[in-house]
């Protein structure tokens, strides 16, 4: 059924996206992450079954801002080490801008291009950087990286550290590691099975004659 979904997925977004995996997902849910066809931007597909009143489907919302109200996986505090939901920027915990560095194209060095292309140059070995999706609340931006070791997708933070130095992290990942291939769009959790209305009820037998 996972495998059935991604690859319905990937075939009705042909020609406009490319996914490159799984991200996330539960009963009811599942995020990928894919790459516009036309301009190469990193986007989130999130499926989502559609009430039973609306037809049972399943509805396809596209993320380009990563919005901190959309519980996708989980971000760690690098400061007091709490999981917090999905994308937020700062720590419901200890308050921490969880966001990184911003990109600032007044600085040298510090446009959107050359911030991506120092997270390449620092992950390389360990993470094959995809992109960056902003956040919708602002601050740093959010880079996708696959793990070489694994295939699992990650999110990295680049932080400055002193001075001009820059340190990266990943800091969200699924929840509980709950994708065991994404990169085949195979997954550990379990998937919304497709709606179907309920079969109506057979008639009772007749009562035997008294």
């Amino acid at each position: 059924m996972r495998t059935e979904l991604y690859d319905a997925v990937r075939e009705a977004t042909a020609g406009e996206f490319d996914l490159l995996g799984e991200l996330d997902g539960a009963a009811g849910w599942m995020a990928y992450l894919a790459r516009e066809a036309s301009g190469g931007a990193l986007a989130v597909l999130v499926l989502e079954e559609a009430p039973a009143e609306a037809g049972g489907q399943f509805d396809l919302r596209v993320l380009r801002r990563l919005d901190a109200r959309e519980p996708v996986g989980f971000t760690t505090c690098a400061a007091c080490g709490v999981e917090n939901e999905g994308w937020p920027r700062f720590c419901g915990a200890c308050g921490r801008d969880l966001s990184g560095v911003a990109p600032d194209a007044a600085a040298p060095g510090g446009s959107a291009a050359e911030l991506l292309e120092a997270v390449r140059a620092a992950a390389e070995g360990e993470f094959e950087v995809l992109g960056a999706i902003p956040r919708a609340e602002g601050g740093g931006e959010v880079y996708f990286a696959r793990e070489e070791a694994t295939g699992r997708i990650v999110g990295l933070t680049l932080d400055r550290e002193h001075g001009d130095d820059y340190a990266l992290s990943a800091t969200w990942a699924a929840d509980d590691e709950a994708l065991a291939h994404p990169a085949t769009g195979t997954a550990a959790y379990a998937a919304p099975e497709p709606w179907a209305p309920a079969p109506e009820p057979e008639p009772a037998p007749p009562a035997p004659a008294a």
